[in-house]
């Protein structure tokens, strides 16, 4: 008789029977990992209002630490901004001066000065805060809610080191659009820090797409988004994009780059 523990790795193991969903399909784990994701916060404890930009992000890269430019380290950035913007319906707009989003690329060696510097934060607490950190994201709101600037920093020496690099483009980039949470149990995702998730997932490619439906309003509590998260998600089911998500996520951005063997 085939022990307990054995059985369960052979139930695993087995593919999804014809016509069963993936658990991140159903529409009430889709609602609560949306909660968990956007409503909630890294560093900060409790349940906060929802936040989302609602103008075109101006956006540039800007080299710090003797960082030399790139086409390896520009054409992710350049791929991934591109389907975000496809995605959320945010134009994203490349600038020389007066960004809203900086995103800057560093030496590890200056990982925790660029920090202080960009998030006014003091060298001592900025040097204990990046310990174990391998990238950062993060953005401020108007009383509104609405996202008006942000600023994302990657040592790409340390992320080229460990092969993260794209994954610090996708995280960081994706999170300071609105979905700042990372949370273990929510897969598969990139605002799950505990996989190896290092591109877009169908999964936040419909959180991504969730948030910027324009019924979902900047300054919403839960409880007010809640009725309207379970209305959108009825309408991703029946107009099939919660089935065709797994091919529309791979049709921009890295996941295509990384299909044509350019990644």
């Amino acid at each position: 008789m085939m022990r307990a523990a054995g059985l369960l790795l052979l139930l695993l193991a087995l593919p999804l029977q014809a016509g069963q969903r993936p658990p991140w399909q159903d529409k009430a784990y889709i609602e609560k990992a949306f909660i968990e994701i956007a409503f909630k916060r890294e560093y900060a404890a409790g349940i906060k209002r929802l936040n989302k930009w609602t103008r075109p992000v101006h956006w540039k890269i800007e080299y710090e630490g003797g960082v030399k430019a790139s086409p390896l380290l520009e054409t992710p950035i350049l791929r991934h901004l591109d389907q975000l913007e496809s995605v959320t319906g945010i134009v994203m707009v490349p600038v020389t001066r007066q960004p809203s989003l900086h995103i800057v690329l560093t030496r590890d060696r200056d990982f925790a000065a660029a920090i202080a510097r960009h998030y006014l934060m003091p060298p001592d607490k900025a040097r204990h805060f990046v310990r174990g950190v391998n990238c950062m994201g993060n953005y401020s709101t108007n009383r509104h809610g609405e996202i008006i600037s942000a600023t994302v920093i990657i040592p790409v020496d340390h992320a080229f080191k460990r092969g993260i690099y794209p994954a610090c483009v996708v995280e960081e980039l994706t999170q300071v659009m609105g979905l700042p949470n990372d949370a273990d149990w929510v897969n598969p995702s990139i605002a799950n820090d505990s996989s190896r998730r290092d591109l877009l997932s169908p999964l936040d490619y419909v959180m991504l797409r969730l948030l910027y439906q324009p019924e979902l309003k900047p300054g919403m509590t839960v409880e007010q988004a809640r009725p309207v998260i379970r209305r959108l998600l009825n309408r991703f089911e029946h107009l099939g994009i919660l089935k065709m998500a797994p091919w529309l996520v791979k049709q921009a951005g890295l996941n295509k780059l990384s299909a044509e063997g350019q990644l």
